[in-house]
């Protein structure tokens, strides 16, 4: 009973563990495309820096910061409807990403 019990222990924490390591890859994967849009968006390179954020967006679709960026991004490469829908998805993930008009755009 005893020996059924560890078992049963053991494989279910097996079970939780490589869920949680999948899981975490997806967010590397998420976080490097995030990363390299940002890279590209600074240096100005948008419809790149657009695809990389894209890309993070469909792996892991709950991140505000993703979509906040990827709206400058279409702002910059003056899409501005797509910029829209962006920052309103941001702002609907979190709220501290409210937009606010006194403030200006990322500078290029």
């Amino acid at each position: 009973m005893k020996y059924s019990a560890l078992l049963f222990i053991l494989i279910s924490w097996i079970g939780i563990q490589s869920v949680s390591a999948e899981e975490l890859f997806d967010v590397q994967a998420a976080n490097d495309h995030f990363n390299r849009g940002l890279t590209f968006y600074f240096q100005k390179n948008y419809s790149e820096a657009i695809a990389e954020f894209e890309t993070s967006i469909q792996i892991d679709p709950d991140n505000p910061k993703a979509y906040y960026f990827i709206g400058y991004a279409y702002y910059k490469d003056r899409d501005f409807s797509k910029a829209s829908d962006a920052f309103r998805t941001a702002y609907e993930l979190d709220s501290t990403y409210a937009p606010i008009s006194t403030q200006p755009p990322l500078t290029d």
